[in-house]
């Protein structure tokens, strides 16, 4: 996700910004669908939903984490090891805390109304992250872990690194986890390959795959993940665990991958358009895609239990209510803060940052 100027390059590329924008859609959708399962609005067991829950779950995560370890080297060379780090770190702590509160709080003065009632303790314990906040730790962790091994620094630290994280995310497949740091532990080989190739490294790769192909790949990438998440025991990065086999992981992983590039080859020949509404879009959400991250639990809540209140219960009116409020309203939020001079909800106070 992005994480603002103070940490991201001074020029942005569209093609991740599309892939991000995808991403957070999907992350949305599926929060939006949990959240409807907690209320008793879906049947969380049929199979129509496992199908849904899988498939969102299947790539979205994956898609940031590749994304979230593009940029370090960058910024690292750019900044220096040690204010990158501080200068990224500081702002996901910060945030974190934040949006815990925040969300937590929100929690603890709607309880009658929410699915999962918070006690004030559960507020202030940052050790068990509120919901989906869990990446921003995470990310914390990673960083650190990749500024300091530094992968990109030889071939043998790259392959020493790109094993390991293979390692760790394949024993941990499927494992969700509550606590800040084992939660996250699938997705350090997406985040391992995003670090070790960089960047700009990624960018030329890309950008040599011609319009066409790019899309012929990504519709067949699309078929295929369909079909095997439809028709194959495939297991999601981060749900599953209980249920998951040496095969389900194996086939997890691949189909995770084969989300993956779907995504990015998407990206690819939506960026080789001329500007059009749809790119225009997912190219905003995709830069503000941390925003919505924060901000889209809240507004995921407040439209489902509004739309309870007035007795409606459409299946498709709550979903594209939350998916449209999950993605527009933190953007709202977010554009409003920064009229009102008060960017502090979604950046870290400067006096919390590295000077120069």
């Amino acid at each position: 996700m992005s994480t603002g100027a103070s940490v991201q390059a001074p020029s942005r590329d569209q093609a991740t910004d599309l892939a991000r924008g995808i991403a957070i859609i999907a992350i949305v959708a599926g929060h939006v669908l949990r959240g409807l399962s907690a209320a008793k609005l879906v049947d969380g067991t049929s199979t129509s939903y496992v199908f849904a829950d899988t498939l969102l779950y299947g790539f979205h995560l994956s898609v940031f984490a590749l994304l979230a370890g593009l940029f370090i080297r960058r910024g690292v060379d750019r900044q220096g090891r040690w204010k990158y780090l501080w200068t990224r770190d500081a702002t996901f702590l910060y945030l974190y805390v934040l949006w815990s509160l925040i969300q937590g709080g929100v929690k603890l003065l709607s309880a009658g109304l929410v699915n999962t009632p918070v006690t004030p303790m559960e507020v202030l314990d940052l050790v068990h992250p509120e919901g989906h906040l869990w990446f921003l730790p995470w990310l914390m962790i990673a960083t650190t872990l990749a500024v300091v091994a530094r992968p990109w620094a030889s071939q043998r630290r790259a392959a020493v690194t790109l094993v390991a994280a293979g390692v760790i995310s394949l024993l941990t497949w499927g494992y969700a986890g509550d606590v800040i740091g084992p939660e996250g532990l699938p997705l350090w080989m997406f985040f391992a390959v995003g670090v070790t190739v960089g960047d700009r490294r990624f960018r030329a790769q890309l950008s040599r795959i011609a319009p066409v192909p790019a899309v012929s790949i990504a519709g067949l990438a699309a078929i295929a993940y369909v079909v095997a998440v439809a028709f194959l025991p495939v297991t999601a990065p981060t749900l599953g665990l209980d249920t998951r086999t040496a095969f389900s992981v194996a086939l997890g992983a691949v189909t995770s991958w084969v989300g993956v590039v779907c995504v990015l080859s998407a990206s690819r020949f939506i960026s080789s358009l001329k500007s059009n509404p749809v790119s225009r879009v997912l190219a905003l959400l995709g830069t503000r895609s941390l925003e919505i991250y924060l901000a889209h639990g809240v507004a995921l809540s407040g439209t489902r239990i509004a739309l309870v209140a007035l007795g409606v219960t459409s299946l498709p009116v709550h979903i594209a209510a939350g998916i449209g409020l999950g993605l527009f309203a933190p953007l709202l939020l977010w554009w409003l803060m920064r009229r009102l001079g008060m960017p502090w909800l979604f950046q870290a106070p400067s006096r919390l940052l590295p000077r120069g």
